[in-house]
């Protein structure tokens, strides 16, 4: 009997491996090389997909570079800019971590220190959506895979318009706007 629960429980963890922070998530200190370089920092990308936001650390007045696997590798969205799009170092996306080119304005400036933060999509962590709105429909977004959302980014790429960060609170049954200015948008 315990020989049979220990199988099952064996067959079911193969089917349900579990997901730690390492497998999710990574932190990545480099320093840019002027040319081409591969980040290797355990993340998979290509197959699993998700986001990765960049910053220069020695350089004031530089832009946060977020560039995700669903517009792809070349194109990057600004976090603290109005402006909608630009090109970006960050070229592809490999099964662990990433491949920087460099065009001088991006994340490989030769001899500048660098930051990123690596999300990979995960159920009830991570998901990068693209939605389409036109004429002023409302779209609705499915974020089930996730559970329980704390966050939500959202970015306009067809103009040019700021960020916005919208934080849930679900057990208050609210929302706040981070950005623009804080304001409490719903309550229910």
């Amino acid at each position: 009997m315990l020989a049979d629960r220990m199988r099952m429980a064996a067959a079911w963890l193969a089917a349900n491996p579990r997901l730690y922070v390492e497998d999710v998530f990574s932190t990545y200190l480099y320093t840019g090389n002027g040319s081409t370089q591969t980040i290797t920092n355990g993340i998979d990308l290509a197959g699993k997909g998700g986001m990765v936001w960049g910053k220069v650390r020695d350089l004031d007045g530089r832009d946060h570079e977020l560039v995700d696997t669903v517009r792809g590798g070349g194109n990057a969205l600004y976090t603290n800019s109005i402006y909608k799009t630009a090109s970006s170092d960050l070229l592809s996306f490999t099964s662990s971590g990433y491949n920087l080119g460099y065009n001088s304005q991006g994340q490989n400036v030769n001899t500048k220190k660098y930051v990123s933060w690596t999300f990979r999509k995960a159920n009830k962590f991570f998901d990068v959506q693209t939605v389409t709105v036109s004429g002023g429909v409302t779209a609705t977004v499915d974020l089930s895979s996730l559970s329980v959302v704390g966050m939500v980014a959202l970015r306009r790429t067809d103009a040019d318009a700021g960020l916005s960060i919208i934080v849930l609170v679900p057990q208050e049954n609210w929302c706040i706007s981070i950005l623009p200015p804080p304001k409490r948008l719903t309550e229910a």
